[in-house]
């Protein structure tokens, strides 16, 4: 993505404030690893961002129905977070020579997917989601049938 270097943000915990805020994500990658062609395509993810390690860490679940995890697994993969936007007239602005712009704010994130295969940790990254996400439903999950519980999560 190009940035003017006026626009480049660095500050990690702008930048990890910004991707909680609009975790709303879209990750993107080949659809078939063996896919010649590397045609790209996108999935929207509810992700959970968490400032650990050295670059952070972003968690999220895919749907298994969904083929898109496994040609992403193991992969560099890019998660654009848009957050909002706005046009920008050159009515408001006093310099008369001034053109119209769009003020946005967008992250890149580059990572590798890895996947998640412990049972105890998916549930963990669940839970995860639905406290960042609606906290009041986590003891309406907890009391879901073991097996309905387990085959949500068994999804990715």
């Amino acid at each position: 993505m190009y940035t003017p270097k006026f626009n480049q943000v660095s500050d990690r915990a702008i930048l990890i404030e910004a991707m909680r805020a609009y975790s709303f994500a879209i990750l993107f990658g080949p659809i078939d690893s063996t896919e010649s062609t590397h045609q790209h395509h996108a999935t929207h993810l509810p992700l959970v961002v968490k400032d650990e390690g050295q670059h952070g860490i972003i968690e999220g679940h895919f749907a298994k129905a969904n083929p898109h995890w496994q040609s992403l697994a193991n992969h560099k993969t890019l998660v654009v977070f848009p957050g909002p936007h706005s046009y920008v007239s050159p009515s408001l602005y006093a310099e008369q020579l001034s053109v119209p712009t769009w003020n946005y704010i967008a992250i890149h994130a580059y990572g590798m997917l890895q996947l998640i295969e412990d049972e105890a940790a998916k549930s963990a990254l669940l839970e995860g989601l639905i406290e960042a996400n609606e906290p009041a439903y986590s003891d309406q999950w907890r009391r879901l049938p073991d097996g309905f519980r387990r085959t949500m999560e068994s999804e990715r």
